[in-house]
Formats: structure tokens, sequence, C-alpha cells
């Protein structure tokens, strides 16, 4: 994935669980790779589970797990590896984004 010019736009957004992403570069100016609460089809994962990032070649802002917060509707992220990654330059690296608040209030 190559949007180096483009703002805005995350490499890959995943969700769900058992996720093997392997042996790829993203060049951007956004997150590489983000793992988020949302499938593809706007349905809630019950929980983002069990996913191994290896071997990805970064730039921009980084590998994320992120945009996780309190929701009744999506109660945890967990088993997240990433391995053997290069991060060329990135914003920040490997982190986290968080919403921070009541499950009552961002749910």
């Amino acid at each position: 994935i190559n949007a180096e010019y483009m703002g805005n736009t995350d490499g890959f957004d995943v969700a769900g669980r058992n996720v093997h992403i392997h042996d790829c570069t993203v060049w951007n100016d956004d997150d590489c790779v983000c793992v988020k609460e949302m499938d593809r089809g706007g349905r809630q994962a019950q929980c983002s589970e069990n996913m191994l990032f290896e071997r990805i070649h970064a730039s921009g802002i980084g590998l994320t797990i992120g945009s996780i917060g309190p929701s009744s509707r999506h109660s945890c992220v967990r088993n997240i590896t990433f391995r053997d990654c290069t991060m060329h330059n990135t914003f920040k690296g490997i982190y986290m984004k968080s919403r921070p608040g009541n499950a009552k209030d961002t749910g």
C-alpha cells in the first residue's frame, strides 16, 4: 500500500478474531495498521483478539491499537502481537489510541 501523499488513509483497519497480516509494506501518512472495534460491515466486533502482524515495513504514524474505548457493545482487545516489524521515520511507532469516558457516554 502506498498512499504517501494521501492524508487520513489507514493502511489496514482490522477488527475481529484470528487475524494474521504479514510480509507487506505500508507507506502512508496515517496509521499503517490499526486494530479497531468495527468489522467491515459496520457491525460491532465482540472482541478484537488473537492478531499477529509480522514482517511489516511501515512509515507514517505507526502501528496502532486504536480508537478503543468504553462501550457497552465492545468489551475487549487482547492478544495483539507485532513481530519483526520495521518502521522508517514513523511519527509514534507502536502505540495505543483510546477514547476515555463512561460506557454510557460513548457506547
